[in-house]
């Protein structure tokens, strides 16, 4: 059985992979609310919706908390919203919530989450069952906000989605997107290169999985600001330049 923890005895609490289900977590987070957590991994222990309370309350007392790992579990939508009401103006700057049957009505609430704590630069949402409709609502809900990146490789978004995601990039400052596994066609290049003169993006990863289509981004390269789209023979201009380089390939840490 966990006991509670003394303050200060805990800063990266790696707990991925042990099963320890809603229950468990409900324990966890009582026992480590002393602790000054950095960084919470939970990855993969088959925690379901009603564990996005406890998270939030733990997450609200533990302000020291900047990381937060959930990959691979079922949170599912209503856990989200658990999770959203719940925290408001935290510390957290990445935060991994890939893999968790979010679902694609969610679109809004993830905005509100984004919106209600600008510390978070960070967030990834591959592996969602995420589809146009979750585009449209995350654009139309989110506004003005500064992130590093957003990740939404492996989704079901497909290229009726290229118009909001053209508002999502212009409308906020967000320098890295992943759209890796999705469907979004070579239509897709084209609303993009038409948003080039207010993109600020430093890298798009993008595969369409019918033509195994991929481009890469990079506003900063000091050789040059031509992107060239394999698979479809396209090269597009996207303004800017100078800088030091960027990677291909969204994912990771800050």
């Amino acid at each position: 059985m966990l006991k509670l923890l003394p303050a200060t005895s805990l800063c990266n609490a790696n707990f991925n992979n042990n099963r320890l289900g809603s229950d468990g977590i409900r324990i966890l987070c009582c026992s480590i609310r002393s602790c000054s957590l950095e960084e919470l991994s939970l990855s993969s222990n088959s925690i379901g919706p009603e564990a996005g309370q406890y998270l939030a309350q733990l997450i609200n007392i533990n302000c020291s908390i900047q990381e937060v790992l959930l990959s691979h579990n079922q949170l599912g939508s209503e856990g989200i919203v658990a999770l959203t009401k719940g925290i408001c103006n935290c510390c957290i700057k990445w935060i991994d919530i890939s893999d968790i049957n979010i679902g694609p009505g969610a679109g809004a609430v993830l905005a509100e989450l984004i919106n209600n704590n600008q510390s978070m630069n960070v967030i990834n949402l591959s592996g969602n069952q995420l589809n146009s409709d979750f585009i449209m609502a995350l654009s139309t809900n989110l506004k003005g906000c500064s992130m590093e990146n957003i990740e939404l490789a492996f989704n079901d978004i497909c290229s009726d989605a290229g118009e909001a995601l053209v508002d999502l990039i212009t409308n906020n400052k967000i320098k890295c997107m992943d759209f890796i596994g999705n469907e979004l066609g070579s239509q897709y290049t084209r609303k993009l290169e038409a948003c080039r003169q207010n993109c600020d993006l430093t890298i798009i990863d993008y595969l369409e999985s019918e033509s195994d289509s991929f481009v890469s981004i990079d506003s900063d390269s000091s050789d040059s600001d031509i992107i060239e789209v394999s698979g479809l023979g396209r090269c597009f201009h996207m303004g800017g330049g100078g800088g030091g380089g960027g990677g291909g390939g969204g994912g990771g840490a800050p």
